[in-house]
């Protein structure tokens, strides 16, 4: 719990009526490996992931239900589905752990009628919303400049956590076929400060 209340005096400053109002409204919840946070059945939270990795994915059901994976996130940062959560509802977005998952989570409701009482808060939503867009579009530069080994070391050193992260899901992740991954790990392994 002090790791969240640090993050959120990171984002909204040292307001402590506001923060102890946020504190109170999440709850601790866990998760097995495999486990989904939020698919398209389950209601609407904002989750602090304190401990393990969660993807997020959606499923595009043009193309054969191909799970797509967005990004991955571990511990120390704050993940929801997007879309919903800021009323833009375009994809219903999947979050899955990766590995057993402690986090703490609040309910849409909730944040909503804390924003309307303490509109500092907003900053907050503000943040976490750019933090995710500015995520996607590195990830879009890094693949659609030629992908590369240098592109994947880009992406591990952005990443921090691709030995966490299923082969399967990260190739995805890339755009490309885990026997190329596999392929690409081993050409870089031996000269490569991310093994």
């Amino acid at each position: 719990m002090e790791t969240l209340k640090s993050k959120l005096i990171q984002e909204i400053g040292k307001n402590p009526k506001e923060i102890e109002e946020l504190i109170n409204h999440f709850e601790l919840v866990r998760y097995k490996k495999g486990e989904h946070l939020k698919d398209c059945k389950t209601p609407d939270y904002l989750f602090f992931i304190s401990l393990g990795i969660v993807r997020l994915y959606y499923v595009n059901e043009h193309k054969k239900n191909l799970e797509i994976n967005l990004a991955f996130i571990p511990e120390d940062n704050f993940i929801t589905d997007v879309g919903y959560f800021y009323k833009t509802d375009i994809v219903k977005l999947k979050i899955q752990a990766l590995e057993d998952i402690k986090a703490y989570r609040i309910k849409k409701n909730d944040y909503d009628n804390l924003v309307k009482k303490f509109p500092i808060i907003e900053k907050f939503a503000i943040n976490r919303l750019l933090d995710f867009s500015n995520k996607l579009l590195e990830k879009d530069f890094l693949l659609n400049s030629n992908f590369s080994e240098n592109s994947y070391e880009n992406i591990m050193s952005t990443e921090k956590m691709h030995r966490r992260i299923p082969i399967k899901f990260l190739a995805g992740y890339l755009g490309i076929h885990p026997n190329s991954l596999s392929r690409i790990r081993k050409k870089i392994k031996v000269n490569s400060k991310y093994y």
